[in-house]
């Protein structure tokens, strides 16, 4: 059984609730070495919580992890990810890049092609700021956790706006919950950019997949999900896409 299918197993059995190490070995048929690799490796992911006496807990997956927090978090398959989708954007394209430490690098690869980004990310105005760049920042309401605004100004303005594509970030990507976030201004946001860009992209790490968070804006196949790996479970779904 592959590190990735183990990890899926434990998420699952948390969601029954705290569960034990040696459980968990006898469960996976491995050591108990193996299933606190597998436990500390989730931890990182900012998806358990380990306890004392051996015991592990799911992470509340409605608070927003800071994206500080995120941005030194894989950053080799961010890299794969953000590279990948910048070349799917065309010349004169008109695009929107959401807030998010994946799609803001996408920012960097995208200095010679002649494109129009639109941004309600204030960290992607930030990184910007170094590369010659035509992009509008979308004001309104600073969500400091992740550095995006949202709300009705925010809204209002978006309104004005037709992309031709649009690279979106999700907390958690589930196969019968679909793309959800843990905001539910920022997802009602997501949803707006979805349903005014004739394509829509996910730029999303294999620690999103088989997890979700509270608030749901968009049905799995309404988008193509950009992934650095694709999990089993999801090897029929013709819209994820790797560049591996």
């Amino acid at each position: 059984m592959l590190p990735f299918e183990r990890k899926k197993i434990i998420l699952e059995e948390l969601q029954k609730g705290v569960v034990y190490i040696t459980s968990l070995a006898e469960l996976l048929n491995v050591s108990e070495i193996t299933v606190r690799r597998d436990l500390k490796h989730l931890e990182e992911e900012k998806k358990v919580t380990l306890l004392h006496g051996g015991a592990a807990q799911l992470v509340d997956t409605s608070r927003e992890t800071p994206m500080d927090q995120r941005e030194e978090l894989y950053i080799d398959e961010k890299e794969r990810i953000s590279h990948f989708a910048a070349g799917l954007v065309e010349d004169g394209d008109v695009i929107f890049i959401d807030s998010g430490t994946t799609n803001k690098r996408m920012l960097k690869y995208l200095t010679e092609k002649k494109v129009k980004i639109v941004t309600n990310g204030y960290k992607n105005i930030e990184e910007s700021l170094g590369y010659d760049l035509d992009i509008t920042l979308i004001g309104g309401e600073l969500k400091k956790e992740t550095y995006a605004f949202i709300g009705a100004v925010t809204s209002r303005v978006l309104d004005m706006y037709y992309f031709d594509k649009c690279f979106l970030g999700a907390n958690g990507i589930d196969m019968e919950f679909g793309l959800s976030n843990a905001d539910p201004n920022e997802s009602l946001i997501k949803e707006q950019v979805i349903k005014r860009s004739k394509k829509a992209y996910v730029l999303a790490d294999h620690t999103k997949f088989s997890s979700t968070s509270v608030f749901k804006f968009s049905e799995i196949n309404q988008v193509d999900i950009i992934t650095d790996s694709i999990l089993s479970d999801y090897l029929h779904l013709e819209n994820i896409i790797s560049p591996n």
